[in-house]
């Protein structure tokens, strides 16, 4: 009987892997044998060593509501009691990176080759984002279906060989932007809104699809060839605790509200003290935050030279882009793909060599804020 019920899923969800693989891997111009990968949903499983995770973050419905969708012995597995009851539901954050929204609620082994999509789980985010949970299936299982179709689809007779040690940058990078395109094709606007909905909850690896959000899939199809020709580099995870790495966020952001916070206060002081220094560092001691200020003063130095090189980087994106615009406007009978019309004004190469260049410049600025310069602010 049990063997049955089995089967029963695994049927039920290698059809759904079919579905999904076969739009995702013509997509992305791979041949990909569905049967190579065994995917199924996990009807069962309560990932209760990843509540705190999700407490965190907000994550977790109020105790009514999970009263509605959860057995007695399910609250009991999450280790939640009637404390959780009066809670105030906070607007919910983003999940550390260390253990991504999406991971908790279903997962691609490449050693396996399996995928599993973790039913109660997606049950449980979705009533606490007010997600319909079968919507927030759909998202998942494509996001894991695009990761098992970028690694064992083939592409001139190869499956992406070194996946196992590509950046984990990258491997997030197509598995979120062929899930997008996927999305998109089939015009799911309920899955595409929980798409970006829970896009906000996720750190900066999951969100580099944003690259691509208003190009074209050949772009996404040359960046994940590109990808695939790398040399196998093992490299240690990146931790990123802001919003995302660009120039009018965080961690720049921060700094700058903080120096025109204690600027402020000098004001304040040089307009109620006539004979106070001309010189603001001098007040600034004056008021006891003259390390402090001066500590500020050289963190917002270090970003704005750390982030030159990618707003440079930018800049050049950007002109290409305004050329493209222009051109597209002179021909209107042409396709709209921007890849298409850069390589009509001789700048493919260069448009995507300034793309990558932007990923990797990313990349590094997050590895600087976790190793140098940008540690956590504790003023």
């Amino acid at each position: 009987m049990v063997r049955t019920i089995v089967n029963s899923i695994l049927t039920q969800s290698q059809e759904e892997l079919e579905r999904i693989s076969g739009h995702v891997s013509s997509l992305a111009n791979l041949v990909f044998d569905s049967t190579s990968v065994t995917m199924y949903h996990d009807a069962e499983t309560l990932k209760a060593r990843y509540v705190d995770d999700l407490r965190r973050a907000n994550l977790i419905p109020p105790r009514e509501k999970l009263e509605q969708i959860l057995s007695g012995e399910d609250l009991g597995k999450l280790g939640l009691d009637e404390r959780d009851k009066d809670k105030v539901a906070e607007k919910p954050k983003r999940v550390g990176p260390e253990r991504p929204v999406v991971d908790l609620l279903g997962e691609y082994s490449p050693r396996n080759r399996t995928i599993i999509i973790y039913d109660k789980m997606c049950l449980l985010v979705g009533t606490a984002l007010k997600i319909n949970p079968s919507v927030l299936r759909r998202v998942v299982a494509a996001h894991e279906v695009s990761h098992a179709v970028t690694h064992m689809g083939m592409h001139g007779g190869e499956i992406w060989k070194t996946f196992a040690y590509a950046d984990r940058t990258d491997k997030e990078l197509f598995a979120q932007a062929y899930c997008l395109f996927h999305l998109k094709k089939m015009k799911d606007t309920a899955a595409l809104k929980a798409f970006y909905k829970l896009a906000k909850h996720q750190d900066f690896i999951y969100n580099t699809w944003k690259t691509f959000a208003d190009e074209d899939i050949e772009l996404v199809n040359e960046a994940h060839l590109r990808a695939r020709r790398k040399e196998p580099v093992i490299l240690i995870d990146v931790v990123e605790e802001t919003e995302e790495i660009l120039p009018e966020t965080t961690p720049m952001a921060l700094v700058q509200d903080k120096i025109d916070a204690i600027e402020m206060e000098i004001a304040r002081y040089c307009n109620t003290h006539p004979k106070a220094p001309s010189d603001i560092m001098s007040v600034a001691k004056l008021l006891g935050k003259g390390k402090e200020y001066d500590n500020l003063l050289r963190k917002e130095h270090a970003i704005d030279t750390a982030m030159k090189p990618l707003a440079e980087n930018n800049m050049m994106l950007e002109e290409i882009k305004r050329e493209i615009a222009v051109y597209r406007e002179n021909h209107p009978e042409l396709s709209n793909r921007r890849i298409e019309l850069a390589d009509r004004i001789g700048k493919r190469e260069t448009y995507l060599d300034l793309l990558e260049k932007k990923l990797d410049l990313e990349r590094d600025l997050l590895r600087q804020y976790r190793t140098g310069i940008w540690e956590p602010l504790d003023l």
